[in-house]
């Protein structure tokens, strides 16, 4: 997959294949799942926070790749 998107995502193209909030919302159902099933996953956690921010950010609409567009602005200011 990445070596399909890769090109895209240098040149800033996030047309949706599967949406960011799409990814989002599959990334909660794993962390409400372990969370049931007792199971410690920091990393799933962070990356919920992540997403979060990108879609209060107002990325939840292009493809998941997108998530590369949210991570450039945070850096930029």
């Amino acid at each position: 997959m990445s070596e399909k998107k890769a090109y895209k995502m240098i040149q800033n193209e996030f047309n949706p294949t599967f949406t960011l909030a799409n990814l989002k919302k599959d990334i909660s159902t794993i962390t409400k799942t372990s969370k049931s099933l007792g199971i410690n996953l920091p990393m799933i956690k962070k990356a919920e926070q992540v997403y979060q921010n990108a879609l209060t950010q107002g990325f939840g609409d292009i493809d998941y790749t997108g998530i590369l567009a949210h991570i450039r602005k945070i850096n930029d200011g």
